[in-house]
């Protein structure tokens, strides 16, 4: 029913075996120009609808500096950009803040298991525990393997576009005042471990 009366557009960004910090975080992320210009573009043809995330098995690789332990605050500060971008590229009046514009952040699924993994998907989960307009979507039931099948993507997507109608449903409370619309100040969260 979603696109039945109104024409969209779905914009994908996607590179595969990446890193928050290292290929998307604002200002830093090798693909964050790529990705924050594919929004920018946009302004004045339509109005952004919302953003979809689905990433976070390559955090757990990097053998030199555990990223599981960052992510949650990268995802953060990574949403916040896309939705300033996202804001600024709407027109006047369609949405009253940043915060409004919904998220889904779609869960890493069953394969790998571990520690670094279950804390990617704790962060996962938090962020969206925590945000009254974002949704998260779990994959741990579907594929067994590194990649989706064919009944894994058909039951993914429609679990995202559910996630996506509850968390266009849901309110959230725009700040009295709006901030500046600028770039990040800070780099990406990194913790370096020691190799020994």
């Amino acid at each position: 029913q979603m696109g039945q009366q109104n024409s969209f557009e779905t914009v994908k960004n996607a590179h595969g075996g990446t890193e928050i910090h290292k290929h998307w975080y604002p200002g830093y992320g090798s693909y964050w120009d790529q990705l924050r210009e594919s929004i920018v573009s946009k302004k004045g043809l339509g109005n952004w609808k919302g953003f979809i995330w689905h990433q976070g098995t390559q955090e757990v690789w990097n053998e030199y500096e555990d990223t599981s332990l960052t992510y949650l605050g990268n995802l953060t500060g990574l949403i916040r950009e896309v939705r300033v971008a996202m804001f600024a590229a709407s027109l006047p009046g369609t949405w009253q803040c940043k915060e409004q514009i919904p998220v889904v952040v779609v869960q890493i699924g069953y394969w790998p298991q571990g520690g670094r993994w279950q804390r990617v998907r704790e962060a996962q989960a938090d962020y969206t525990a925590s945000d009254p307009k974002a949704e998260l979507v779990k994959t741990d039931d579907l594929s067994r393997f590194y990649h989706f099948d064919a009944p894994s993507f058909l039951i993914g997507g429609n679990r995202i576009a559910r996630a996506y109608q509850a968390a266009m449903q849901a309110s959230v409370s725009c700040p009295q005042t709006s901030a500046p619309i600028s770039s990040p100040t800070n780099s990406p969260t990194t913790l370096i471990e020691s190799i020994q």
